[in-house]
Protein backbone atom coordinates (compact mmCIF):
# COMPACT_ATOMS: atom_id res chain seq x y z
CA UNK A 1 0.00 0.00 0.00
CA UNK A 2 1.16 3.78 -0.29
CA UNK A 3 2.95 5.08 2.05
CA UNK A 4 1.81 8.02 4.10
CA UNK A 5 4.54 10.94 4.05
CA UNK A 6 3.28 13.57 6.43
CA UNK A 7 4.28 16.75 7.62
CA UNK A 8 4.48 16.67 12.21
CA UNK A 9 5.25 20.51 12.84
CA UNK A 10 2.99 23.61 12.86
CA UNK A 11 0.53 21.36 15.06
CA UNK A 12 -1.16 24.63 15.93
CA UNK A 13 -2.15 25.28 12.09
CA UNK A 14 -2.25 21.45 10.64
CA UNK A 15 -3.10 19.13 13.65
CA UNK A 16 -6.05 19.21 12.60
CA UNK A 17 -5.64 18.09 8.81
CA UNK A 18 -3.14 15.12 10.03
CA UNK A 19 -4.64 13.89 12.67
CA UNK A 20 -7.72 12.46 10.17
CA UNK A 21 -4.62 10.75 8.30
CA UNK A 22 -2.67 9.15 11.65
CA UNK A 23 -6.12 7.68 12.81
CA UNK A 24 -6.59 6.26 9.20
CA UNK A 25 -3.35 4.80 8.96
CA UNK A 26 -4.08 3.56 12.62
CA UNK A 27 -7.22 1.96 11.64
CA UNK A 28 -5.80 0.51 8.28
CA UNK A 29 -2.36 -0.99 9.47
CA UNK A 30 -0.88 1.34 6.90
CA UNK A 31 2.90 2.72 7.29
CA UNK A 32 3.57 6.07 7.24
CA UNK A 33 6.50 7.98 8.13
CA UNK A 34 6.74 12.03 9.09
CA UNK A 35 9.29 14.98 9.47
CA UNK A 36 9.22 19.04 10.12
CA UNK A 37 9.07 21.47 7.42
CA UNK A 38 12.59 23.09 7.93
CA UNK A 39 14.57 25.53 5.85
CA UNK A 40 16.77 22.68 6.69
CA UNK A 41 14.91 19.70 5.32
CA UNK A 42 16.48 18.30 1.96
CA UNK A 43 13.65 16.43 0.73
CA UNK A 44 15.86 14.89 -2.25
CA UNK A 45 18.01 13.53 0.44
CA UNK A 46 15.10 11.71 2.51
CA UNK A 47 14.97 7.62 1.35
CA UNK A 48 11.79 6.92 0.40
CA UNK A 49 9.80 3.93 -0.47
CA UNK A 50 7.77 4.62 -3.50
CA UNK A 51 7.96 1.40 -4.29
CA UNK A 52 3.70 1.38 -3.86
CA UNK A 53 3.27 5.17 -4.24
CA UNK A 54 3.18 8.42 -1.82
CA UNK A 55 0.45 9.97 -0.13
CA UNK A 56 1.75 13.15 0.48
CA UNK A 57 -0.43 15.55 2.90
CA UNK A 58 0.78 18.21 4.83
CA UNK A 59 1.19 22.70 4.30
CA UNK A 60 1.57 24.16 1.12
CA UNK A 61 4.97 25.00 1.80
CA UNK A 62 5.15 20.89 2.42
CA UNK A 63 3.43 20.12 -0.74
CA UNK A 64 5.83 22.68 -2.76
CA UNK A 65 8.94 21.32 -1.76
CA UNK A 66 8.08 17.88 -2.56
CA UNK A 67 6.64 19.11 -6.07
CA UNK A 68 10.41 20.90 -6.32
CA UNK A 69 11.63 17.15 -5.36
CA UNK A 70 12.62 13.90 -6.90
CA UNK A 71 9.47 12.34 -5.68
CA UNK A 72 7.60 15.61 -8.14
CA UNK A 73 5.52 12.82 -9.54
CA UNK A 74 2.92 11.83 -6.46
CA UNK A 75 2.30 15.93 -6.02
CA UNK A 76 -1.14 16.56 -7.95
CA UNK A 77 -0.19 20.21 -8.52
CA UNK A 78 1.29 22.59 -11.33
CA UNK A 79 0.45 26.02 -10.05
CA UNK A 80 -0.41 27.30 -13.56
CA UNK A 81 -3.18 24.96 -14.02
CA UNK A 82 -4.85 25.94 -10.75
CA UNK A 83 -4.39 30.09 -11.57
CA UNK A 84 -7.82 31.61 -12.19
CA UNK A 85 -6.63 33.23 -14.88
CA UNK A 86 -6.33 30.10 -16.33
CA UNK A 87 -9.77 28.27 -15.60
CA UNK A 88 -11.89 31.68 -15.21
CA UNK A 89 -11.84 32.06 -18.75
CA UNK A 90 -12.89 28.36 -19.79
CA UNK A 91 -15.54 28.05 -17.25
CA UNK A 92 -17.42 31.70 -17.59
CA UNK A 93 -20.50 31.70 -16.25
CA UNK A 94 -20.19 28.60 -14.40
CA UNK A 95 -16.76 30.65 -12.45
CA UNK A 96 -17.80 32.40 -9.49
CA UNK A 97 -15.72 35.11 -10.25
CA UNK A 98 -15.59 34.48 -14.35
CA UNK A 99 -15.63 37.76 -15.00
CA UNK A 100 -12.94 38.90 -12.82
CA UNK A 101 -9.67 40.42 -14.57
CA UNK A 102 -5.66 40.50 -13.56
CA UNK A 103 -4.47 43.13 -11.36
CA UNK A 104 -0.87 43.49 -9.97
CA UNK A 105 -1.66 44.35 -5.90
CA UNK A 106 -0.45 47.93 -6.05
CA UNK A 107 -3.24 48.48 -9.08
CA UNK A 108 -6.03 46.94 -6.91
CA UNK A 109 -4.64 49.51 -4.00
CA UNK A 110 -5.25 52.24 -6.27
CA UNK A 111 -8.52 50.86 -7.48
CA UNK A 112 -9.56 50.57 -3.90
CA UNK A 113 -8.33 53.64 -2.65
CA UNK A 114 -10.14 55.98 -5.81
CA UNK A 115 -13.53 53.47 -5.75
CA UNK A 116 -13.98 53.12 -2.54
CA UNK A 117 -16.26 49.86 -2.00
CA UNK A 118 -14.75 46.66 -1.49
CA UNK A 119 -13.21 43.73 -4.47
CA UNK A 120 -12.66 40.34 -4.14
CA UNK A 121 -9.35 39.49 -4.54
CA UNK A 122 -6.96 36.53 -4.34
CA UNK A 123 -3.49 35.83 -5.60
CA UNK A 124 -3.64 34.26 -9.63
CA UNK A 125 -0.17 31.99 -9.32
CA UNK A 126 1.45 32.74 -5.62
CA UNK A 127 -1.28 31.50 -3.38
CA UNK A 128 0.85 32.05 -0.60
CA UNK A 129 1.31 35.48 -0.97
CA UNK A 130 -2.48 36.30 1.20
CA UNK A 131 -5.69 34.22 1.77
CA UNK A 132 -8.45 35.54 -1.03
CA UNK A 133 -11.61 37.49 0.41
CA UNK A 134 -13.54 40.13 0.58
CA UNK A 135 -11.45 43.81 1.05
CA UNK A 136 -12.27 46.92 1.80
CA UNK A 137 -9.63 50.08 1.02
CA UNK A 138 -8.45 49.73 4.62
CA UNK A 139 -8.80 45.87 5.19
CA UNK A 140 -6.88 45.36 1.83
CA UNK A 141 -3.72 47.55 3.17
CA UNK A 142 -3.26 46.56 6.44
CA UNK A 143 -3.15 42.94 5.21
CA UNK A 144 -0.43 43.93 2.67
CA UNK A 145 1.50 45.24 5.31
CA UNK A 146 1.16 42.73 7.95
CA UNK A 147 1.88 39.62 5.63
CA UNK A 148 4.88 41.91 3.70
CA UNK A 149 6.36 41.89 7.20
CA UNK A 150 5.56 38.07 7.32
CA UNK A 151 6.92 37.20 4.31
CA UNK A 152 9.98 39.77 4.40
CA UNK A 153 9.01 40.91 0.58
CA UNK A 154 7.14 43.55 -1.05
CA UNK A 155 3.61 42.12 -2.27
CA UNK A 156 3.09 45.29 -4.58
CA UNK A 157 3.87 43.39 -8.18
CA UNK A 158 1.94 40.31 -6.67
CA UNK A 159 -0.81 39.39 -9.31
CA UNK A 160 -4.32 38.86 -8.16
CA UNK A 161 -7.53 37.95 -9.89
CA UNK A 162 -10.15 40.32 -9.05
CA UNK A 163 -13.91 40.51 -9.23
CA UNK A 164 -16.55 42.40 -8.02
CA UNK A 165 -18.31 41.45 -4.85
CA UNK A 166 -21.63 39.06 -4.88
CA UNK A 167 -23.95 37.39 -2.82
CA UNK A 168 -23.12 33.77 -1.42
CA UNK A 169 -25.61 31.57 0.30
CA UNK A 170 -23.40 28.78 0.70
CA UNK A 171 -20.25 27.06 0.31
CA UNK A 172 -19.50 24.08 -0.07
CA UNK A 173 -15.91 21.88 -0.60
CA UNK A 174 -15.85 18.67 -3.17
CA UNK A 175 -12.95 16.30 -2.90
CA UNK A 176 -12.19 15.01 -6.61
CA UNK A 177 -9.94 11.81 -6.97
CA UNK A 178 -9.20 10.05 -10.27
CA UNK A 179 -11.20 13.17 -11.55
CA UNK A 180 -14.56 11.90 -9.73
CA UNK A 181 -16.36 13.54 -6.73
CA UNK A 182 -15.84 11.11 -3.73
CA UNK A 183 -17.15 13.05 -1.14
CA UNK A 184 -18.52 16.92 -0.58
CA UNK A 185 -19.26 18.99 2.28
CA UNK A 186 -20.40 22.20 3.46
CA UNK A 187 -18.31 24.73 5.46
CA UNK A 188 -20.32 28.15 5.13
CA UNK A 189 -23.75 29.14 5.13
CA UNK A 190 -25.00 32.21 5.52
CA UNK A 191 -21.95 33.96 6.16
CA UNK A 192 -21.19 31.92 8.94
CA UNK A 193 -19.31 28.65 9.07
CA UNK A 194 -21.24 25.43 8.38
CA UNK A 195 -19.59 21.97 8.57
CA UNK A 196 -21.43 19.46 7.69
CA UNK A 197 -21.41 16.51 5.40
CA UNK A 198 -23.24 16.98 1.83
CA UNK A 199 -25.39 13.73 1.53
CA UNK A 200 -27.73 15.71 -0.83
CA UNK A 201 -27.59 13.19 -4.60
CA UNK A 202 -28.79 16.92 -6.10
CA UNK A 203 -26.08 18.53 -5.19
CA UNK A 204 -23.14 15.76 -5.67
CA UNK A 205 -24.49 15.69 -9.19
CA UNK A 206 -23.83 19.41 -9.77
CA UNK A 207 -20.29 19.00 -8.05
CA UNK A 208 -19.94 16.27 -10.79
CA UNK A 209 -21.35 18.68 -13.60
CA UNK A 210 -19.05 21.35 -12.58
CA UNK A 211 -15.42 18.79 -12.12
CA UNK A 212 -16.69 17.80 -15.37
CA UNK A 213 -16.21 21.83 -17.26
CA UNK A 214 -12.05 21.37 -16.00
CA UNK A 215 -9.98 20.30 -13.76
CA UNK A 216 -6.41 21.65 -12.68
CA UNK A 217 -5.45 18.21 -11.40
CA UNK A 218 -6.29 14.18 -11.25
CA UNK A 219 -6.60 14.41 -7.45
CA UNK A 220 -8.27 17.91 -6.41
CA UNK A 221 -10.38 20.31 -3.86
CA UNK A 222 -13.02 21.82 -5.46
CA UNK A 223 -14.84 24.71 -3.76
CA UNK A 224 -18.49 25.64 -4.93
CA UNK A 225 -20.91 28.61 -4.33
CA UNK A 226 -24.12 28.02 -3.95
CA UNK A 227 -26.88 31.27 -4.52
CA UNK A 228 -30.54 29.95 -5.18
CA UNK A 229 -30.52 28.06 -8.24
CA UNK A 230 -27.22 29.16 -9.42
CA UNK A 231 -23.84 27.28 -8.75
CA UNK A 232 -20.37 27.68 -9.85
CA UNK A 233 -16.96 27.28 -9.20
CA UNK A 234 -15.17 29.53 -6.46
CA UNK A 235 -11.67 28.24 -6.31
CA UNK A 236 -9.41 25.22 -6.70
CA UNK A 237 -7.09 23.58 -4.13
CA UNK A 238 -4.57 21.22 -3.82
CA UNK A 239 -5.92 17.63 -1.99
CA UNK A 240 -2.77 17.35 -0.36
CA UNK A 241 -3.50 20.62 1.80
CA UNK A 242 -6.93 20.97 1.99
CA UNK A 243 -9.04 21.18 5.04
CA UNK A 244 -11.33 18.18 5.60
CA UNK A 245 -14.52 19.88 7.23
CA UNK A 246 -16.96 17.35 7.74
CA UNK A 247 -16.44 14.94 4.94
CA UNK A 248 -15.62 10.85 5.16
CA UNK A 249 -11.87 11.22 5.17
CA UNK A 250 -11.25 7.07 4.87
CA UNK A 251 -13.55 7.42 2.20
CA UNK A 252 -11.82 10.04 0.39
CA UNK A 253 -8.16 8.47 1.56
CA UNK A 254 -9.82 5.01 -0.11
CA UNK A 255 -9.82 6.17 -3.06
CA UNK A 256 -6.88 8.28 -3.16
CA UNK A 257 -4.86 5.38 -2.26
CA UNK A 258 -6.66 3.24 -4.88
CA UNK A 259 -5.99 5.48 -7.68
CA UNK A 260 -2.02 5.97 -6.36
CA UNK A 261 -2.41 1.84 -6.98
CA UNK A 262 -3.78 1.98 -10.19
CA UNK A 263 -1.49 4.54 -11.61
CA UNK A 264 1.79 3.31 -10.16
CA UNK A 265 3.26 2.65 -13.68
CA UNK A 266 1.50 5.68 -15.60
CA UNK A 267 2.34 8.64 -12.93
CA UNK A 268 4.19 10.88 -15.41
CA UNK A 269 6.55 13.83 -13.98
CA UNK A 270 3.71 16.40 -14.29
CA UNK A 271 0.18 16.66 -13.53
CA UNK A 272 -1.81 16.43 -17.24
CA UNK A 273 -5.21 18.28 -16.36
CA UNK A 274 -8.35 15.90 -17.15
CA UNK A 275 -9.76 18.50 -20.11
CA UNK A 276 -7.86 20.30 -22.94
CA UNK A 277 -6.45 23.37 -22.31
CA UNK A 278 -5.44 26.23 -24.95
Amino acid sequence: MALFVLQNNSFDRIGRLITPCLDYCRDRGLPFTDRSLTAELDVDAWDLDESSGLLVYGSVGWVKRFKGSRYSQWIDYEPGTFAASKWAPILGKAAFNGDGWLSSAREVSERLGADGGRLHVRPDNDDKAFAGALYSREEWSQMLLERSRLLGKDLSSVLCWVSRPREIAAEVRCWIVGGDVVGASYYRRGGSHFIEQVEDRGLLETCRELASLYLPARNVVMDITLSGNDHSVLEYNPIHSSGWYAVNVHDVLDCWIADIQANLFHRASSVVPLVKQD
